[in-house]
């Protein structure tokens, strides 16, 4: 497993234990799975990148439904991050 699929893998899993895809609609648990891939992947650093993104949503500037259910999950995922 190459060391962004490591890290991809064990995000998610922290994150589902945490229970932060639970009672997310559908189509924000995928638009929040496509930004944290994009981030982990792409961004130099990922952790700042979420938080942005979370700020965003707390700002209802997330194109899903539950705006709150996803900067909580994205403010538990850069906390992750950083914890690395």
């Amino acid at each position: 497993m190459t060391h962004t699929k490591a890290i991809l893998a064990d995000l998610n899993s922290e994150l589902d234990a945490a229970g932060v895809f639970t009672g997310l609609p559908i189509g924000d648990g995928d638009l929040l799975v496509a930004a944290l891939s994009f981030d982990v992947c792409i961004r130099a650093d990922p952790a700042h990148s979420m938080r942005t993104r979370a700020a965003a949503a707390r700002a209802d500037q997330w194109p899903g439904e539950d705006g709150a259910g996803v900067a909580r999950a994205l403010d538990l995922a850069a906390t992750l991050i950083e914890s690395r």
